[in-house]
C-alpha cells in the first residue's frame, strides 16, 4: 500500500506537557506555532508538521518526540544535521528556552505549564498492562535480539539509526519507535510502504507483547520485559490510569507550510494538503 503523505501523530491527552516553537530566524520568523502532537515531524516532505523547503533540509529532518512528561528531540540522521544550543545534536531532551536549527531556521522550544489533568473517563482510561521495563525486538528470520537503547529510536535503511534494514522496501528513515506514557509506541514516518502489526497497516500504534511487526519483508516480534510486582506478581495489579492520545478530525489544518524561496516569507497553512496530493515536495 502506498502512502503518499505522512501519517499524522495523534495529539497527547489532556493534563500533559505541551510547548510551542518560536522561529527565530529563517522564512516565518516572528512566528509562534502549538504543538499538540505526540511527533513533531520537522522536513522538507509534505505532511510533516513543520514543511521546510530548503535543499538543506531532509525531507524528514527532525523530530520532536512528547512523552507525557518531557519532550526529546531526535535527528533523523538527516544528511546536515541538527544543532541543539550551537551544537550537534542526535538525541538530547530539551528544556525552556533551547534554542535549535534546522537548514537555515533556528526556532526556540517553548514549554507551557502542565494544566491540572481532568478526571473524565473518556480521556483516562485505566491501562491493565504493566509498564514495559524494556523493549526488545526479535528478527523472526534470524532469532537476533535487537534492544534499542535510546527512548526515541530510530529504524530505517540508512546507516546511522538505531536498526537499519538492508531493504529496497525499507525508506532511509522509515519508522521511530518511542514511549507514550511509559508504553511503547510506533510512528511511521515513510512515504513508501505502511509498517504493519500483524495484518494491519497502520501509521501509528501502540505495540504490545508478542505483536507481529512487519517493516518492508522484515519480520520483527515484540518482547516487552514487565516489571515484578512487590507482592511477586506479574505488575498487573500496579496498573496506573494514563491520558489516552487523542486523534484529531482537522489534521491537515495543523500543517504549516514554509518555503525558503519565497520572496515575501509567506507564511501558509496547508488547509487541505493540496501539495502533498499532487506530489510536490
Amino acid at each position: 500500500m502506498t502512502n503518499q503523505v505522512i501519517h499524522q501523530s495523534p495529539y497527547v491527552g489532556a493534563g500533559l506537557v505541551t510547548f510551542s516553537i518560536s522561529i527565530l530566524a529563517g522564512p516565518g520568523s516572528g512566528r509562534i506555532v502549538a504543538c499538540r502532537r505526540l511527533v513533531t515531524l520537522l522536513g522538507s516532505r509534505s505532511g510533516c508538521k513543520f514543511n521546510l523547503r530548503h535543499p538543506l533540509v531532509a525531507p524528514v529532518h527532525a523530530a520532536i518526540v512528547n512523552n507525557g512528561t518531557e519532550l526529546i528531540l531526535r535527528d533523523l540522521v538527516s544528511p546536515g544535521g541538527t544543532t541543539l544550543n550551537g551544537l550537534p545534536c542526535e538525541h538530547e531532551r530539551l528544556r525552556d528556552g533551547d534554542v535549535f536549527t534546522v537548514g537555515p531556521w533556528e526556532l526556540r522550544i517553548r514549554i507551557h505549564a502542565t494544566p491540572e489533568r481532568r478526571q473524565d473517563a473518556d480521556l483516562h482510561p485505566i491501562s491493565l498492562d504493566p509498564t514495559p521495563d524494556s523493549i526488545v525486538l526479535e528478527h523472526v528470520q534470524s532469532g537476533r535480539l535487537l534492544q534499542p537503547r535510546r527512548e526515541v529510536s530510530v529504524i530505517g535503511r540508512r546507516s546511522g539509526c538505531d536498526i537499519v534494514i538492508n531493504d529496497p522496501q525499507v525508506s532511509r528513515c522509515h519508522a521511530v519507535l518511542c514511549r507514550y506514557m511509559d508504553h511503547p509506541v510506533l510512528y511511521d514516518v515513510s512515504a513508501s510502504e505502511f509498517v504493519r502489526v500483524g495484518d494491519k497497516p497502520t501509521g501509528f500504534q501502540q505495540l504490545r507483547d508478542q505483536d507481529d511487526l512487519f517493516i518492508g519483508a522484515t519480520h520483527f516480534r515484540v518482547r516487552l520485559h514487565q516489571p515484578k510486582s512487590r507482592n511477586g506478581g506479574n505488575g498487573r495489579a500496579h496498573a496506573a490510569a494514563r491520558p489516552a492520545l487523542l486523534t484529531a478530525q482537522d489534521a491537515p489544518a495543523d500543517l504549516i507550510d514554509i518555503r525558503a524561496a519565497e520572496a515575501n516569507k509567506r507564511w501558509v497553512v496547508a488547509e487541505h494538503l493540496e501539495q502533498a496530493q499532487r506530489g510536490e515536495g
